[in-house]
């Protein structure tokens, strides 16, 4: 018999599937095999999947690279003052801003030179749940690699997952994922940081996360690794070093204007003129 690989626990309900990506996501595939999960466990996972892919950064690219949520809805994210909400399908979707307000947290939209740049301020994110999020699912990515994950090397990512911060904390890194793409995956380069720190990257729509697996890792890591990110792929992203992290994020995007067809078109399916889209 296996046990659950997050609290080494037997209590297993049969048919009970554990997505290694969260299922609102449109993650089908990514399923951890049956009995290495429990109940207890994927429930109380479930929980923090919810709160990271509702706020920043998962919020808002999943309304662009998710369609529909698994109950058939089309995805909407809530920000100071205002809601963008996915009109169309494709890789490149019809976005529309409503409720627009007069405070200073509010998405302000600016148009020069044709181009169209949405800026808000996020709400503040929680570090020991978004490192308690990626350790669940770099925990279940090194199981589903059939590595040996009972065994004492990956106690810290088991105990980083149970604990949301209390026993265990690991530094990780955070930013956006503008595409529909999903993967998870090791880092495997001919380079002694990448093989001494062992990092797991997670990209789903809306939301990418590095989480360094090794034990006995400090802030310097963590910031190397930055480094190397943008420098190997260009990837912007921020370190989150510890549990006390809690600055505010400004965050900006850039559309491409609708065409005239399509802006004649939703203002005639929209015409109280509260809502405002560009």
């Amino acid at each position: 018999m296996t046990h659950c690989i997050f609290c080494l626990g037997n209590k297993y309900e049969k048919n009970n599937k554990s997505h290694i990506l969260p299922e609102s996501t449109c993650n089908e595939d990514m399923i951890l095999p049956e009995g290495f999960e429990c109940n207890d466990c994927n429930q109380s996972f479930s929980k923090i999947e919810q709160k990271v892919i509702r706020s920043f950064p998962g919020q808002l690219f999943r309304v662009m690279g998710v369609e529909k949520t698994k109950r058939g809805k089309i995805p909407t994210a809530n920000v100071c003052g205002g809601k963008l909400k996915r009109m169309d399908g494709g890789e490149r979707p019809t976005i529309q801003i409503l409720g627009h307000s007069k405070s200073k947290n509010t998405p302000t939209l600016e148009i020069k030179n044709d181009k169209h740049v949405i800026k808000w301020k996020t709400i503040k994110i929680v570090p020991s749940e978004i490192s308690a999020f990626l350790a669940r699912i770099a925990l279940s990515y090194f199981c589903i690699q059939s590595k040996n994950v009972y065994s004492s090397e990956y106690e810290n990512l088991r105990t980083c997952a149970n604990s949301i911060g209390m026993k265990e904390f690991i530094p990780f890194l955070v930013g956006v994922n503008a595409l529909s793409k999903q993967e998870i995956k090791l880092l495997c380069d001919d380079n002694d940081l990448v093989t001494r720190t062992i990092p797991v990257s997670v990209k789903f729509p809306g939301f990418f996360g590095l989480l360094p697996t090794a034990s006995g890792l400090d802030i310097t890591d963590i910031t190397e690794l930055k480094t190397y990110l943008y420098g190997k792929f260009k990837t912007h992203c921020f370190a989150v070093p510890d549990q006390s992290w809690n600055k505010p994020i400004a965050f900006q995007l850039e559309l491409t204007p609708m065409s005239d067809i399509a802006q004649k078109c939703h203002e005639k399916i929209l015409k109280e003129g509260k809502r405002k889209f560009p």
